[in-house]
Formats: structure tokens, C-alpha cells, sequence
């Protein structure tokens, strides 16, 4: 077996870490489950903005990818989150060009 794409990090690894990166950021994600299959990192479910910290949600979320793309072991990140009224464009985020 070669080591493979993931370098030695488990999807179990890389969810716990997309969780802890996730938390430092203005978003709720009390609604989000996090999935990883083979790198490839899936946020589903609800997110919404922080109390107080609305008018940072847009790049909050844009910069989340942006973070969560920049770890290791992690190929791509797939958002199918339910966003708030208002934010719906930025669930369409997905880059599928490697």
C-alpha cells in the first residue's frame, strides 16, 4: 500500500481538525455536520452567523474554504450548507477545477 493522497491523516483525523478550525471562525455550526471521505471534506447542514458578527458571514464563509483547502490532507471541500435567507449564493462556492 502506498501512503496514498491523505499523508498518513485519517478522514477521523481530518474532521476533528476541520472542527477545530471551523470553530475559530464567526459561524455557527451547532447544525453542521462534518463528513470527510478520503480527503475530501463535506460540511452539511445548517450554519448561520454569530449573534452580532452578521455582517462578517459572507467572508467568514468564503474564507472557511479558503482555510479548511490549505490543510493537510485535505483534497477539496464540498459546502452543502443550508444558509440563511439572504446568503444563499454562497453555498455555490465549490471548486471542482484541480
Amino acid at each position: 500500500m502506498s501512503i496514498g493522497h491523505t499523508a498518513g491523516i485519517t478522514d477521523a483525523e481530518l474532521v476533528r481538525t476541520v472542527r477545530r478550525e471551523l470553530s475559530r471562525f464567526c459561524i455557527d455550526i451547532s447544525e453542521t455536520i462534518v463528513a470527510s471521505t478520503h480527503g475530501i471534506v463535506h460540511l452539511n447542514g445548517r450554519v448561520r452567523p454569530i449573534r452580532g458578527h452578521e455582517t462578517e458571514f459572507s467572508e467568514e464563509v468564503v474564507k472557511v474554504q479558503r482555510v479548511l483547502r490549505q490543510r493537510p490532507g485535505v483534497r477539496d471541500v464540498i459546502l452543502e450548507w443550508q444558509l440563511p435567507e439572504g446568503y444563499a449564493h454562497l453555498g455555490k462556492v465549490s471548486s471542482h477545477h484541480h
